[in-house]
C-alpha cells in the first residue's frame, strides 16, 4: 500500500462543533455554492485538549440556534459560524 500526503488547501466554514458528553468530538464544515452553505465534512482529529479548548472559548460567543447549512444533516452539534482554512 502506497500513502500519499494530500497538498491541497480549502477555506471552509465552521458550521458548528461537536460534545461527546463534555469532551471535544470536532467541528463541522461547510462550503460555500453561490448563496448555500453546503455540508463539508466532520474534522475529528489533530486536536490536543488546548487547542480543543481554544476553539471551544472562541465557538461559544457565535453558538446559534438552528444549523447554518441550507439541507439540515442528521449529525447532532452545537451550530456556529466561522471560517477556517484546511490543508
Amino acid at each position: 500500500m502506497t500513502e500519499k500526503t494530500c497538498a491541497q488547501r480549502e477555506t471552509l466554514a465552521i458550521a458548528g462543533f461537536a460534545l461527546d458528553g463534555k469532551k471535544w468530538d470536532g467541528l463541522y464544515l461547510g462550503r460555500r455554492k453561490g448563496m448555500d452553505l453546503i455540508y463539508a465534512g466532520k474534522v475529528d482529529h489533530g486536536f490536543d485538549t488546548a487547542s480543543a479548548k481554544g476553539l471551544q472559548a472562541r465557538l461559544k460567543p457565535l453558538i446559534r440556534e438552528t444549523q447554518p447549512y441550507s439541507k439540515k444533516i442528521a449529525h447532532r452539534g452545537i451550530w456556529s459560524s466561522l471560517r477556517c482554512s484546511l490543508k
